[in-house]
């Protein structure tokens, strides 16, 4: 398998801050002046969508367009987020609004800006934070908040409560207390039915649960799916169709001098709870600082990390395509393709 470039993007407007592929494959990205484009391939034509500063006063100075930032674009909308600081945008295409997010900042420097798209009933939605324990969902038509009355308290918490302090409630804090689980980066599962949380909690450790969507928006208390914790390293995860997600392991305690195994964990999510399937070693290849997607055309999960470069792993552990060398920003799981940020230009790779 080889890697071939097929595109060359240069950008006039400045440094890149951020870019990424939209649903119909075409490339999205933030400048460091602010300024939100699209590049239509076919055409090799910019589009200017919005624009990222704002004359608003925010406590913490608003959206920075220097900082590390990702960009998400699906169902006619463009979202830029500051990774680790507080602040987010949404461009809704049929209107050309732009809204304005915000969470407070209670760990924001470590917790990463929680935002994913889904569609239901033909209506676009956005997931988004208001806290480090607190999600909102939001009808982009309508721009209704759904989850505006949705308790911060867990399902059940009360008998879990009874049940820990044996009901000697003397030296207890006020109870039920709030959810207790800080969200990380979001992802939506391919039938559009449950996201995923790779978040954390103290310890502190890696924490990655999941949502039923519907549930989400129809039960006044949060109910969740815990896969499991690990040593908190933003270790990387992603959905494999419907059901499943794999996340990214180094499972053993080895003797000083030896050195272990780096692996992919499968998990099938069941209606209340994640079932380990089975284990993928990768060997010597760090897949757990990465970001990871699953390719269904070619039955493998894409790797992309500052630490290992890029990888192609078959869903039974053969190593398809490394490239230790090749740094890149994000892949296309329609069309292939591959892309990387080189300050002020884009390369498009495809592999043959």
């Amino acid at each position: 398998m080889k890697l071939e470039i097929r595109h060359r993007i240069e950008i006039a407007d400045g440094t890149i801050a951020a870019a990424g592929f939209d649903t119909a494959g075409q490339v999205v990205f933030l400048t460091e002046s602010g300024k939100v484009y699209r590049y239509i391939k076919s055409t090799k034509q910019f589009h200017h969508l919005f624009s990222a500063t704002t004359a608003f006063a925010f406590e913490d100075g608003g959206f920075d367009c220097k900082a590390k930032s990702s960009i998400y674009a699906q169902y006619g909308a463009v979202a830029v987020v500051n990774d680790f600081g507080r602040n987010g945008l949404v461009f809704i295409e049929s209107d050309r609004q732009v809204l304005n997010l915000f969470r407070k900042d209670y760990h924001a420097d470590i917790s990463k800006f929680p935002l994913t798209f889904f569609e239901k009933d033909e209506h676009f939605h956005v997931i988004y934070p208001n806290d480090w324990n607190h999600i909102q969902i939001m009808d982009l038509k309508t721009r209704q908040i759904l989850t505006a009355e949705k308790s911060l308290i867990e399902q059940n918490a009360e008998q879990r409560y009874r049940e820990f302090y044996k009901n000697d409630f003397s030296r207890s804090l006020p109870w039920p207390p709030p959810y207790d689980y800080f969200y990380g980066a979001l992802s939506v599962s391919n039938d559009q039915k449950r996201f995923l949380s790779t978040g954390w909690a103290w310890g502190s450790s890696d924490n990655y649960r999941v949502y039923d969507i519907d549930d989400f928006l129809s039960n006044g208390r949060i109910q969740d799916i815990s896969i499991g914790h690990w040593e908190h390293e933003n270790r990387a995860a992603c959905w494999m169709g419907n059901d499943r997600v794999a996340i990214a392991i180094y499972p053993f305690e080895v003797d000083e001098g030896e050195e272990g195994q780096y692996e992919i964990a499968i998990y099938k999510i069941a209606d209340s709870e994640a079932v380990l399937e089975r284990t993928i070693s990768t060997g010597d290849l760090n897949v757990v600082k990465s970001k990871m997607v699953f390719w269904e055309t070619r039955n493998c999960f894409v790797v992309i990390s500052e630490v290992a470069g890029l990888a192609l792993i078959h869903s039974d552990g053969e190593i398809l395509f490394h490239d230790p060398n090749l740094i890149a920003d994000d892949f296309d799981v329609d069309s292939g393709s591959v892309l990387q940020i080189e300050r002020d230009s884009i390369n498009l790779y495809e592999f043959n």
